[in-house]
C-alpha cells in the first residue's frame, strides 16, 4: 500500500474514533431482539462482502447509510425527511445496495450508525451516504443536525452536531464515495448565526450533491409529490438503466430546475476518480431536442456536450438567425429559455433603458435624487466626510470581525435609493438573454431581486454603465457602512435598539418578519434618504472577505488586496436574520457563486 493510501486510512480511523463510544445502534420502531438481529445481519453482509446483488463492480460491494430526521425536539419539525429517506433506501435496495436506514436519530444514534458504517468500509466498495433533515452552515462549515440538538451558539455545533466534512472523511476508504444532502433548509436555530442553506464543499475524490444550490434553501415538500422535489427526481433517476453517477446527478439537477420553474438549483460537486453505473444496461434518454432514442450514458453526455458547444459558439451573437437555429435544433435544451429571451431582444421586443435626450446634470448637490434613464435605479448623492467604521467593543452583539474601529475619509459618490428590484433586474435579464431569477412565489415588481450572485450583480452594473454612459458598480464596504450610518454613530441609523416596524428581519415587528422580502421603500428612509439599509435583503459589496480591519484602506475604496477573495462581503442583514445581524457594523461572508433568498444588492455610482 502506498504512503498516501496509508495516510487516508489513518485519517479515516481517527475521524471514526471521535464518533465511537456513544450509544449502541438501535433500529427504530422494531422490538429489541429483532433490532439486534436485523442490524447484525446487515453488518455481517457488509463484512462478508454482501450478496451478489450488493456488488459494486470491480469486486466491490454497494453499501449505503440513509438517514431521515423529522422529529426535532427543540424546533423546526419537518414533515417529509423520513418519507424521503424511506424512498431513497428502497430505491437503492432495488439497484443492489445493502442499506442501513436510520430514522429520527439523536446524536448518539447518528454517531453510532456512522461509526459502524465507516468501520465496515473497504477500499473496493461503492459507498453512499444520504441525509434528509436540518443542516446548518457556520464559517463555511456544514453541520448535520441530530433530533436532540438544542444548542443556540455556533460553538455548540462543534460538539453536539455532526460535521459534514467528518462524514466525507469517513467515507474516504471506499473506491467510490457519494454524499447526498437534502438538508438545504431554513436554519431554525436563531441563536446559531450562519449563512442560509449549506456552504460549498471541496469534493476531494468524492461526489457531493445538495438538494439546492450552495447557500440556497430547498422546500421540505412539493405539490403533488409524496416526497421532496429533489428526492423524487433522485428516486426516479435511480430506476433508469445505464446512468453513471455523474450523469445521474446531472439529470436530477436538470429535472429539479425545470420542475421548480428555476426556483431550485441543486448543486453537484464531482471529483470522482472512477465513475459508477447504478443500474447497468441501455437507457432511453430524452435528448436535447426532446426525442427519445436508445442510448448509453456516454451517448447522453455526448449529446449534452454538442448542445453546450453549439450554445457557446452563438451566445455572443447579434444575429437572430443563430438563436432561431439553436431553438430549431434544441427546442427543449438547457439554454432554450435564454435563447428565446435573446431572440426577443434582437427582434426589438424589449424596452431597453433609454438615456434622456438631454442628460441631466447628475450629482450637483448632496442629497440629490436622480435617474440616468427612465427605467434606471433612483440614485442619491452621498456627501463627502469622515466616519468611524466598525463597532466599539461595548456594542451589544459585536463580532470580532467588526474591528478594530478606524477612521475613514470618504469622497462624494452616488448610491441606490433602494435595493435593486425585480422590475429593474428583469429588464437587464431580458436584454442580455439571462434566465429570470426565481422569486419563491413572493412576487416580483418592486420587491428586491433575490437568488442573485456577486457575478450577476456586477453584470447588471456593467450593463447599466454601457446603456447610460455613466459608471455603475457595487459599493465598497466602507461606502456601504458610511451611507447606512448617515452621520450617526448608533447601532442602527435610528438608534441603539431595533424598535418595532423599522425594518424587515426575524424579530423586527413588521408584517414580513421571518417570512419573505418586503417591497422596497416599505420602511422610513435614513437621514440621507436611503431605504432598507437595515434588513429586507443582505447586500453584496465589492470587497474581499477579511477577518478584521487591520491594514484596511482609509479612503473608502474597495479592499481586494489579501484576504479570502473566494468569499465576498454582504451587509445589512435580511428578512430571515436576527436583529443584531442588521447592525450598521455587522458583516457576513458569502462565496462568489452564492444565490439564495436572503442576498440582493444595490448599485453605487461614480460622480464626475
Amino acid at each position: 500500500m502506498d504512503v498516501d493510501s496509508t495516510r487516508t486510512r489513518r485519517s479515516h480511523r481517527m475521524t471514526a474514533g471521535r464518533l465511537v463510544g456513544r450509544l449502541r445502534w438501535t433500529w427504530p420502531q422494531q422490538p429489541r431482539a429483532r433490532r439486534r438481529v436485523t442490524w447484525l445481519a446487515v453488518l455481517l453482509a457488509l463484512s462478508a462482502g454482501g450478496s451478489a446483488t450488493a456488488q459494486g463492480g470491480a469486486g466491490g460491494r454497494r453499501v449505503a447509510l440513509v438517514v431521515g430526521n423529522d422529529a426535532y425536539q427543540a424546533q423546526g419539525v419537518l414533515s417529509n425527511a423520513v418519507n424521503d429517506a424511506r424512498a431513497v433506501a428502497s430505491a437503492l435496495g432495488d439497484v443492489g445496495f445493502a442499506v442501513m436506514r436510520v430514522e429520527n436519530a439523536d446524536r448518539a444514534r447518528l454517531t453510532s450508525a456512522l461509526s459502524d458504517f465507516a468501520g465496515s468500509l473497504r477500499d473496493d466498495d461503492v459507498a453512499l451516504f444520504y441525509f434528509a433533515g436540518h443542516g446548518v452552515q457556520v464559517d463555511q462549515e456544514n453541520y448535520l443536525m441530530p433530533t436532540d440538538y438544542a444548542g443556540q451558539t455556533a460553538s455548540a455545533l462543534r460538539f453536539d452536531a455532526v460535521s459534514a466534512s467528518d462524514v466525507q472523511e469517513m467515507l474516504s476508504p471506499a473506491r467510490v464515495a457519494m454524499l447526498v444532502f437534502d438538508a438545504c433548509r431554513n436554519n431554525p436555530y436563531r441563536g446559531v448565526r450562519g449563512g442560509t442553506g449549506l456552504a460549498p464543499m471541496e469534493a476531494r475524490g468524492t461526489l457531493i450533491a445538495y438538494a439546492a444550490g450552495a447557500g440556497e434553501v430547498a422546500a421540505d415538500s412539493a405539490p403533488g409529490l409524496s416526497n421532496g422535489l429533489f428526492t423524487s427526481k433522485f428516486v426516479e433517476a435511480l430506476r433508469a438503466p445505464g446512468l453513471t453517477a455523474s450523469a445521474l446527478f446531472m439529470q436530477v439537477r436538470r429535472e429539479v430546475v425545470s420542475a421548480s420553474n428555476e426556483e431550485q438549483w441543486p448543486a453537484v460537486y464531482n471529483d470522482l476518480l472512477s465513475d459508477f453505473v447504478f443500474r447497468p444496461g441501455p437507457t432511453s434518454a430524452v435528448g436535447p431536442s426532446g426525442g427519445t432514442a436508445p442510448a448509453t450514458a456516454p451517448v447522453i453526455a455526448a449529446a449534452l456536450q454538442q448542445e453546450t458547444v453549439f450554445w457557446q459558439s452563438i451566445q455572443g451573437s447579434t444575429d437572430p438567425a443563430d438563436f432561431e437555429a439553436y431553438l430549431d435544433r434544441f427546442a427543449n435544451g438547457t439554454f432554450s429559455r435564454i435563447a428565446a429571451n435573446r431572440l426577443a431582444v434582437l427582434r426589438g421586443a424589449v424596452d431597453r433603458p433609454q438615456p434622456s435626450a438631454d442628460p441631466p446634470r447628475r450629482g450637483s448637490a448632496d442629497g440629490e435624487v436622480f435617474r440616468d434613464c427612465p427605467s434606471c435605479p433612483e440614485m442619491v448623492v452621498i456627501p463627502a466626510g469622515e466616519f468611524w467604521m466598525g463597532s466599539p467593543a461595548t456594542e451589544d452583539g459585536r463580532e470580532v470581525v467588526e474591528g478594530p474601529q478606524r477612521g475613514v475619509r470618504m469622497e462624494r459618490f452616488a448610491l441606490g435609493r433602494y435595493e435593486v428590484t425585480f422590475d429593474e433586474y428583469d429588464r437587464f435579464a431580458l436584454a442580455t438573454g439571462r434566465v429570470r431569477l426565481g422569486d419563491r412565489g413572493w412576487g416580483r415588481g418592486r420587491r428586491p431581486v433575490i437568488h442573485v450572485s456577486l457575478g450577476d450583480a456586477r453584470a447588471y452594473a456593467a450593463w447599466l454603465s454601457e446603456e447610460t454612459g455613466f459608471r455603475y458598480r457595487l459599493p465598497s464596504e466602507a461606502e456601504w457602512e458610511y451611507a447606512a450610518r448617515a452621520g450617526t454613530e448608533t447601532t442602527y441609523s435610528w438608534g441603539n435598539a431595533i424598535g418595532r416596524n423599522q425594518a424587515n428581519c426575524s424579530d423586527c415587528g413588521s408584517r414580513w418578519d421571518s417570512d419573505k422580502t418586503a417591497p422596497v421603500g416599505s420602511f422610513a428612509a435614513n437621514a440621507w434618504g436611503l431605504h432598507d439599509m437595515h434588513g429586507n435583503v443582505s447586500e453584496w459589496v465589492g470587497d474581499c472577505w477579511h477577518d478584521s480591519y487591520r491594514d484596511a484602506p482609509s479612503d473608502g475604496r474597495v479592499w481586494t488586496i489579501g484576504g479570502a477573495c473566494g468569499r465576498r462581503v454582504s451587509r445589512g442583514g435580511s428578512w430571515a436574520f436576527i436583529p443584531r445581524a442588521l447592525r450598521a457594523a455587522s458583516r457576513l461572508p458569502f462565496s462568489l457563486g452564492t444565490r439564495n433568498g436572503v442576498v440582493g444588492f444595490r448599485v453605487a455610482g461614480t460622480l464626475d
